[in-house]
Formats: structure tokens, C-alpha cells, sequence
């Protein structure tokens, strides 16, 4: 984990993604700050053991599902729970 290096790809990645979801904040300072502290996170996950790491990405993959749901039915709740 320690061979990670922020690239210009990864702060202009972050930037576009800024710009749409808190472009008050869409700049390479807190570009960096952001992408600092995400490598902080994924090296105390991976510290914690194969088993946090495998608990860890399946609570990602769970949400990531949930939300793909929310857009496509409409949001959580659009079934009509008589039908």
C-alpha cells in the first residue's frame, strides 16, 4: 500500500468529480486533502486484515447496489406495497 503515489490523473479525477457534486470546493488543494486522506483509510483497512478488507468492500459493493436501485426504481420506496 505504501507504493501508492497521487498522480495529476488522480487530483484531476477528483476535480471533475468536484466540480458536479461541491464545486465550491473543485480545487487542487482540497483535491489533495481528499485523495491524502482516502490513501490514510485504505491503509488502516488493509492494516486491520483480510477479513475488515473483505467486510469493508462488501459494505461498498452493498451500497453501491443500493443506490443503482434507488435511481432505476425511482428511489427506495417506489413499490407499491399492496401490488
Amino acid at each position: 500500500m505504501d507504493a501508492y503515489k497521487i498522480s495529476e490523473e488522480d487530483i484531476a479525477a477528483i476535480i471533475r468529480n468536484l466540480e458536479i457534486h461541491d464545486p465550491q470546493n473543485a480545487d487542487r488543494e482540497y483535491a489533495l486533502q481528499i485523495l491524502e486522506i482516502m490513501s490514510k483509510i485504505a491503509k488502516r483497512v488493509v492494516a486491520k486484515g483480510p477479513e475488515f478488507t473483505d467486510l469493508f468492500l462488501q459494505a461498498l459493493s452493498e451500497k453501491k447496489k443500493e443506490e443503482e436501485d434507488q435511481r432505476n426504481d425511482g428511489g427506495p420506496d417506489s413499490e407499491s406495497e399492496n401490488g
